[in-house]
């Protein structure tokens, strides 16, 4: 079933936050694993390549050149809460801090791109807010 009607509902929103909120097994993962493959950019040409040709004869590559040109042209962190367990908050906080810098260390090539601050990172550390402004626009989905 072609699911990426949805890509250009997301890509149209002007909000800079979408919160998905499904029950358990209602596809939360599978639909955010589209959104990356749509438009995350690996910085690997080929692997970009294959993402592209993961879309093609489906409805957001009829959607016009607009949705097209913004195929894997983001960098994209994806972050799982699923390991962020700890005895405690401050055990769990700390392990988000670790996982967060670990994301930022893989994608550290794109994020100059991003020109993302210091206050961007740090902030991200303590806590997933609404209030991360990064010099470009971005999307949070959750």
């Amino acid at each position: 079933m072609d699911k990426t009607e949805l890509l250009i509902l997301l890509l149209n929103r002007e909000h800079e936050t979408t919160f998905f909120l499904r029950p358990r097994r209602f596809g939360k993962t599978l639909t955010l694993s589209m959104i990356r493959y749509f438009v995350e950019d690996t910085r690997d040409e080929n692997l970009n390549a294959e993402k592209r040709e993961l879309f093609r004869g489906l409805k957001i590559m009829e959607a016009g050149e607009s949705y097209i040109q913004q195929m894997t042209s983001f960098p994209v962190i994806c972050l799982t809460l699923q390991t962020v367990k700890g005895e405690d908050f401050s055990v769990a906080c700390q392990m988000l801090r670790k996982l967060v810098y670990k994301c930022f260390q893989e994608k550290s090539t794109c994020w100059t791109a991003l020109l993302w601050t210091v206050q961007t990172v740090s902030f991200l550390s303590e806590s997933i807010s609404v209030k991360m402004k990064p010099a470009r626009k971005c999307r949070r989905l959750i």
